[in-house]
């Protein structure tokens, strides 16, 4: 066992390097898409509060097909999602805002999350989240304030992973953490891919 839980500490540690230059990979790369103008570019939105509203539909079933948790087991899915709030809000709704710490990360079940980068008097559009998509996360993981905005596309149904809870699968040994920390590297590198287009398009 001595050995066992040493490749299990030496993997995590691994896994975490990996999570640690993909995150800085994309951090430099979102920095220097700011340094360019663009047509995303637009005067900034004050965010709305909307109220939190109870799923109109069920959602378990559609856990399974939600492409972050693409590799879970059942029972995995069942272990990452146990007890988190499960919500719907409405367009425009501002989901958190730039600045504010990280309580959470959200994986988008329904409808569209729209990121937005503040810059001055203005924001620009980074990405739109569609379902099976996970934000916020990586604020999470780094234990730092978000550095974009999430507000409601399209009335969306969202999963809720409070903090303490993504933190400790993420760090923790079992398969929940292990399927769980190569999905965050699979949205880290789409991000990446993502953003690197974009930079490709502006330069």
């Amino acid at each position: 066992r001595p050995n066992s839980a040493g490749r299990d500490s030496a993997a995590l540690e691994i896994q975490k390097s990996v999570t640690g230059v993909l995150s800085e990979k994309l951090r430099a790369a979102n920095a220097r898409l700011r340094e360019h103008r663009a047509a995303e570019d637009r005067a900034a939105v004050p965010p709305q509060r909307r109220a939190r509203a109870a799923p109109t539909f069920d959602w378990r079933p559609f856990l399974p097909m939600l492409a972050f948790l693409d590799g879970f087991d059942r029972w995995e899915i069942d272990e990452l999602t146990q007890d988190c709030a499960v919500f719907e809000l409405e367009r425009r709704g501002a989901l958190f805002n730039a600045g504010e710490s990280a309580g959470a990360a959200f994986l988008v079940i329904r409808g569209a999350v729209e990121i937005v980068a503040p810059q001055g008097a203005s924001e620009r559009r980074v990405t739109i989240a569609g379902p099976g998509e996970i934000v916020g996360y990586l604020a999470v993981l780094e234990r730092r304030p978000h550095w974009v905005s999430a507000r409601i596309r399209e009335s969306a149904c969202l999963l809720e992973l409070g903090a303490p809870q993504l933190l400790r699968h993420y760090e923790g040994t079992t398969g929940t953490s292990v399927s769980l920390r190569r999905a965050i590297h699979r949205s880290l590198l789409q991000a990446l891919a993502r953003t690197n287009t974009q930079l490709i398009r502006l330069i």
